[in-house]
């Protein structure tokens, strides 16, 4: 399973149009991807080094959460399997569903 987090410029100023018409280019005809939408609320950030700070806490953050979720999922394939990450859930819910459906 791989997931791509993308963000993509309003297009005629609308989001609707910008979700429909990435639906029209990968989903409906060509089946390339299924896509689910992350509503993200608007983000206030005061300067530009703000924002910097900001982007490399993140990126170190990132880094750091892989590790984790990559120890974690070689502790559950050592202790139970292979087969045991295709059991795991998330908040009840199975991985891929609580990815894309994340509130």
């Amino acid at each position: 399973m791989v997931y791509w987090l993308v963000s993509l410029p309003l297009l005629k100023g609308r989001r609707d149009h910008t979700w429909e018409l990435l639906q029209e280019k990968t989903s409906y005809g060509q089946q390339l991807s299924s896509n689910a939408k992350l509503e993200v609320p608007e983000l206030r950030v005061g300067t530009i080094d703000t924002l910097l700070q900001h982007s490399d806490d993140l990126a170190k953050m990132m880094i750091g959460t892989e590790v984790i979720v990559s120890k974690i999922r070689r502790t559950i394939t050592d202790i139970a399997g292979p087969g045991a990450l295709a059991t795991l859930k998330v908040e009840n819910l199975p991985v891929e569903s609580y990815l894309t459906r994340f509130r």
